[in-house]
């Protein structure tokens, strides 16, 4: 299932875009917080809330952003083999897996300037 997760709009034609595309789809979750980059920490905590309230069976989640390309093939192929390899290592009470996964990217450095500068 894909589900796009959306904060709250601030003008009321985008707010009226949002109504007709959940009426037309069922596929959007809007949390309470106003969309902005600022907020993107809230607005994956919501979807992965959403998940675990009302999926939660699914074997695998996905969080993917509009500027990232996936190539499903390799993602199946990593999650068949070593995830389901280290899920049994970390598990909740009940020995339910629990595991995110993400890329350290060591080498980076904060962005001082632009778009993604986020301040105190």
């Amino acid at each position: 299932r894909v589900v796009f997760v959306l904060g709250q709009a601030l003008d009321n034609t985008t707010k009226e875009q949002i109504i007709i595309e959940q009426h037309q789809y069922n596929d959007i979750l809007q949390y309470s917080a106003i969309d902005s980059y600022r907020n993107l920490t809230y607005k994956a905590l919501a979807g992965l809330r959403w998940v675990d309230d009302y999926c939660p069976d699914a074997p695998w989640v996905a969080k993917i952003d509009d500027d990232i390309q996936v190539n499903p093939f390799n993602l199946l192929k990593y999650l068949t083999s070593r995830l389901k390899e280290e899920s049994t290592q970390y598990s909740l009470p009940g020995g339910i897996p629990r595991l995110l996964h993400g890329r350290l990217m060591s080498w980076g450095r904060p962005w001082r300037r632009g778009k993604y500068v986020v301040s105190r």
